[in-house]
């Protein structure tokens, strides 16, 4: 009944001219009724609506926090400390994203699914993978945040270190 009105027809001819107009205290207590459920189903909505848009809201600034704590910002500085840096791969990022929005439509599907990236022969992050998208520098701090808040178990974080 979201966004009704009500409208009463009779045909005006000469078999039904004898029927009697309704009586106008009823025609006043049936348009009050209506217009009661009217606004009672419309602040629902509205309310409904505030709702979902305060909860898309917070994932959007939760999210946004997040991948900006992530982010490699000064280069220079991770250059010196590469053992800040560790790398993981963009389909997990995906994944999560995915996960928060199905979370958030209330799907509640659960994505599992193992992920990794390849290494070199000498156990290191190939320069294609980075090239090709695969995987990602971030902050290691924050990407250990990041799996923590999503439960995500790794065996190993490859840093930017490389030991001589």
């Amino acid at each position: 009944m979201k966004g009704c009105y009500a409208l009463v027809y009779r045909r005006q001819n000469e078999k039904n001219s004898s029927i009697p107009d309704v009586p106008e205290h009823l025609l006043g207590d049936i348009a009050s009724k209506l217009e009661e459920e009217f606004i009672a189903q419309t602040s629902a909505t509205t309310e409904l609506t505030l709702r979902r848009k305060n909860t898309v809201e917070d994932y959007h600034k939760r999210l946004t926090s997040l991948f900006s704590r992530l982010q490699v910002k000064k280069g220079e500085e991770f250059m010196k400390n590469p053992e800040d840096v560790v790398f993981l791969p963009t389909e997990l990022f995906s994944s999560i994203l995915m996960q928060e929005f199905s979370t958030m439509v209330e799907s509640n599907e659960e994505a599992e699914s193992k992920m990794s990236f390849p290494l070199c022969v000498h156990n290191q992050i190939s320069l294609e993978s980075v090239r090709n998208g695969l995987i990602k520098a971030v902050n290691k701090q924050a990407a250990l945040r990041f799996l923590e808040i999503y439960d995500v178990e790794y065996a190993e974080l490859k840093t930017g270190f490389v030991s001589a």
